[in-house]
């Protein structure tokens, strides 16, 4: 067929079809697409995530070479605008300058939330395990494992001795949780997040990040088999 010479209407049909097919095709190539952007986006914050804890790693390794092998207490105060708060007192070990501290609350919502006390996951909201019953308000990312020095109030305040820790690589130092303070009780059932697709990276004594699913360990952690994971024996 002479398509010039084809009656109008019909052209208008062929294109009319042409464009539908068009259609059809972004629709089909979005649903693909868009889970494929989804899981490559959270691939990112996991890693950001990791990438944080690392240096918070380096950060509090510095500040324990400045303090006979100690690393903070969790918490001496109960937190900001308290002074010894552990992520206060290796803020500057971090690569930041102290005058932010003022105007850092290790919010999201602070004034500076870009930073590696943060996990790029939360900014959109929490997401907590099925067994923890409130959320701090303060929107912490990550909580510092008082396990140690004995998971009640005594040892949250007592700074850790890296001398202490017999397995390493076995042994948390930090978890994904929504306040400072993090021990085997406080992750399940006040403050525990899973911001990574049911997930959490924990950050090991020896420097190394593992992103575990919270149903495949959650049965450990309530049953006390996790000796070594939590409390280093």
């Amino acid at each position: 067929m002479n398509w010039s010479s084809s009656p109008a209407h019909l052209r208008r049909g062929f294109s009319l079809l042409e464009l539908l097919v068009v259609i059809g095709v972004i629709v089909v190539l979005t649903v693909l697409i868009i889970p494929g952007i989804k899981m490559a986006t959270t691939k990112v914050k996991t890693s950001g995530c990791a990438a944080n804890l690392r240096q918070i790693h380096i950060a509090l390794m510095a500040y324990a070479a400045d303090n006979n092998g100690f690393i903070p207490g969790a918490s001496d105060r109960w937190g900001p605008p308290n002074p010894n708060t552990w992520c206060m007192l290796v803020w500057s070990y971090a690569g930041y300058n102290s005058d932010r501290l003022t105007t850092n609350s290790f919010d999201s919502s602070g004034t500076q939330p870009k930073n590696i006390f943060h996990c790029p996951a939360n900014a959109t909201g929490f997401r907590i395990p099925p067994t923890v019953t409130e959320v701090n308000s303060h929107k912490y990312s990550y909580g510092l494992n008082s396990g140690p020095m004995g998971d009640n109030q005594t040892g949250w305040q007592t700074p850790c001795p890296l001398a202490r820790i017999k397995s390493p690589s076995q042994t948390v130092i930090l978890s994904e949780a929504s306040y400072c303070l993090g021990s085997r009780m406080g992750y399940i059932y006040y403050q525990g997040l899973i911001p990574h697709n049911g997930a959490s990276n924990f950050l090991f004594f020896d420097g190394h990040v593992e992103c575990v699913p919270f149903e495949t360990t959650i049965k450990n952690w309530t049953d006390h088999t996790d000796a070594i994971f939590w409390m280093n024996n």
